[in-house]
């Protein structure tokens, strides 16, 4: 649906531009999609069931010695029992090539792969175990870098199956299934064991071969705090893949808070006289429609006449926006695959209250899927015209641009917060109209293909719903229609507060954590994955420089350095009233603490909010001589008074006995970073006084490594 027109089905094309396989209609996306939703959803219910039976089949009372004794039977033979180590790792590399062709991931595999080897802990001994685990992972690997077809992959599982009956056949021993072949009822389940036990089995049995005095030994098995992880991984694993993925999304980031994050905004301009063409053909498009200019309007791709379409698709798959995203999602890595079915053509409203259109000019983030792992969903606003009026925020990312003929503005659809602004007395479009294009594409690891389609088939719908309601809502002249325009608005604030001073992936770490520390009843888990992150952000942000998500690590070291200091403070006053050491010993204990947190917030309030979290040093600031107390009497005020507080912690012995290794670490973190930072300012003073001494260089630019990654001019003091 659009304003101005009518309504026109949907569907997607991609033009001849891409390959193949993204050429298909969006009714085949859909298909081949939710066919390999099915077969993961297929695999990850087969895996539960395997685990749950691997857990409960398997009588407690039945050894793995007395187990394998059986199997042993039926392999004395050195041909036998080495074939197996070729047939077996052969079949199992075929069924993960099998299910990596069949879903074309090779995450499903992996993930298959570590519930199978979990679920071997409570029956293998630790020995066989580690040789699984290690065979395991170089087959997974294998397999991945084959790529295998299906029916490639099916021959090697029958050649696996071939094989094995050979060895057996060459070395005159009857098979270990024929043990059992007329057990009956009992011979399924019979069969299940021995294809799960299978491989540590052909692993116990070559022992005899390679290590005479193997089963002279007794084995280890597990331990009880070992199977208490194992019985929890069923969920554990996929909420830790959770938590990872939602910081692991380009090839920049890591898989927790305490890495670096760098900017996510990107920006290219479209140059080339093509490209020009096309832009100038689709604005004229538009303008023939004479679009209104009280209101927003909008057209889908699929609006657009033959030959716009083929203009659209060139500017889509344009080497300018790809080379774009590749320096982001390096293309090893990573797959940047276009969304026809949200891409449209965009007329910029003007400022309304109480309306749909409101939304665009408040700080909101587009897309509610902020929380899905892995995967990226971008919008790339393109500039059409001669446009001073209109600018595009980003204010995390604290970048803002007035679009203009050929810009274009990509972020995260689900993680960017923007708005815009109207200028009037900037105007200067030719017509007095806005004119952009929002293209859309899909970013998602090249191994989780099936995750990164349902993120675009999740966007695309949710795309489709939300612009109904907001087009329901942009003229608001009934009761429910106000009502409408009041949620979307309502919810755009709410959520953008959450993205701004929170993080929900923030949010997500500590509810994990807590669910973890819950889950093994302990709070020291808890307390320690949530007590030294900011220290770990400000290293490494302050190492790598470059580049960085500034408005984002502000919000982070505040959140996390905010959970740290209340369970510090916390548990020393749990554990103030109780405490053994003298009266006078804890006055002095409260006085320190009082004046090293005291120092600290005078030296935040002398520096400002920007200054204390690397202003300077990020290039986001001026430098600026600070003298103002404690500056000039206490070197580095800020954290020596925190250093100052934590030692007057030290004093309460009954908080230092219970929690004996936290004050020391938060001690050393924060001398790390002093260290840190007064080694760099070192070097910077360094450079300054040798561009002082030589003359011929006084008047270049310099790289000032304290000033941060900027020129700045060499004065004469």
């Amino acid at each position: 649906a659009h304003v101005v027109g009518r309504r026109q089905p949907r569907t997607h094309h991609c033009g001849s531009i891409f390959p193949p396989r993204l050429r298909a209609s969006l009714t085949m996306m859909q298909l081949k999609s939710s066919l390999a939703w099915l077969l993961t959803s297929a695999g990850a219910v087969a895996a539960l069931a395997a685990q749950n039976y691997s857990f409960t089949a398997v009588p407690k009372d039945v050894s793995f010695e007395g187990f394998s004794g059986q199997f042993r039977e039926y392999h004395s033979q050195k041909s036998n029992v080495y074939g197996h180590l070729v047939t077996v790792p052969l079949g199992i590399f075929a069924f993960a090539s099998l299910v990596n062709a069949a879903t074309r991931s090779t995450s499903v595999t992996a993930y298959l792969a570590a519930l199978y080897v979990a679920s071997l802990m409570d029956h293998v001994p630790l020995e066989i175990l580690a040789l699984c685990v290690g065979t395991m992972a170089l087959l997974l690997a294998a397999a991945r870098m084959a790529k295998l077809s299906l029916t490639t992959s099916v021959g090697c599982l029958l050649l696996a199956y071939a094989g094995q009956e050979l060895v057996h056949y060459t070395a005159f021993e009857e098979t270990y299934a024929q043990s059992y072949s007329n057990a009956g009822s009992e011979w399924a389940s019979l069969f299940l064991e021995h294809c799960y036990f299978l491989l540590p089995l052909c692993f116990d049995a070559v022992t005899p071969f390679s290590q005479q005095n193997i089963h002279g030994t007794e084995y280890t098995y597990a331990s009880a705090s070992m199977l208490a992880v194992r019985d929890h991984f069923y969920w554990l694993l996929p909420l830790c893949l959770l938590v990872a993925g939602n910081y692991f999304i380009d090839s920049d980031a890591g898989f927790a808070p305490a890495f670096v994050e760098k900017r996510r905004m990107l920006h290219c301009n479209m140059g080339a006289p093509e490209e020009r063409q096309a832009l100038a053909s689709i604005r004229a498009w538009a303008m023939s429609h004479n679009p209104p200019k009280d209101i927003s309007s909008h057209w889908w791709y699929t609006d657009l006449d033959k030959e716009n379409k083929s203009a659209f698709d060139s500017l889509v798959g344009c080497d300018t926006i790809m080379n774009m995203f590749y320096a982001k999602f390096q293309p090893e890595q990573y797959v940047v695959e276009p969304l026809p079915g949200m891409n449209e053509v965009y007329v910029t409203g003007p400022v309304k209250k109480r309306s749909s259109d409101t939304v665009f000019y408040t700080e909101h983030i587009d897309g509610p899927w902020g929380l899905y792992p892995f995967a990226s969903v971008y919008r790339c606003i393109v500039g059409m015209d001669d446009n001073d009026a209109v600018t595009t925020h980003f204010p995390v990312s604290e970048f803002k641009l007035a679009a203009k003929t050929g810009d274009v503005l990509a972020f995260d659809f689900n993680r960017e917060v923007h708005y815009i602004t109207r200028d009037e007395q900037g105007r200067t479009e030719q017509d007095g109209y806005r004119v952009v294009l929002k293209f859309h594409y899909c970013m998602y690891p090249k191994s989780m293909t099936i995750l990164g389609k349902f993120l675009g088939l999740l966007n695309v719908g949710y795309n489709m719903l939300f612009r109904a309601l907001f087009l329901a809502t942009i003229s608001p002249d009934s009761v429910v229609s106000k009502i409408g325009a009041f949620f979307v608005v309502f919810v755009t604030e709410l959520v953008n507060a959450m993205w701004l001073y929170v993080g929900p992936h923030n949010a997500l770490y500590v509810v994990a954590c807590a669910l973890i520390a819950r889950t093994f009843n302990s709070y020291d888990i808890f307390l320690a994955l949530t007590s030294f992150v900011h220290y770990c952000r400000y290293i490494g942000t302050y190492y790598s420089r470059r580049d960085i998500n500034y408005g984002n690590f502000k919000r982070d070291v505040l959140f996390f350095k905010t959970i740290a200091v209340t369970q510090l403070v916390g548990l020393y006053v749990l554990n103030f009233f109780n405490a053994d050491a003298p009266a006078m010993c804890m006055s002095v204990s409260v006085s320190m603490i009082i004046v090293g947190y005291m120092i600290s917030a005078l030296a935040t309030k002398a520096l400002g909010m920007n200054y204390t979290y690397f202003g300077i040093e990020l290039g986001k600031c001026e430098p600026k001589w600070v003298s103002d107390f404690p500056y000039g009497v206490i070197p580095h005020p800020m954290i020596t008074g925190q250093l100052f507080a934590m030692t007057g912690m030290l004093l309460n012995s009954n908080f230092t006995q219970k929690y004996v290794w936290l004050v020391p670490i938060h001690m050393l973190m924060y001398t790390v970073h002093m260290c840190q930072v007064s080694a760099s300012r070192g070097v910077g003073w360094l450079k300054r006084a040798l561009r002082r001494l030589t003359p011929a260089l006084r008047s270049q630019e310099i790289f000032d490594v304290h000033a941060g990654h900027y020129p700045a001019k060499v004065k004469e003091e």
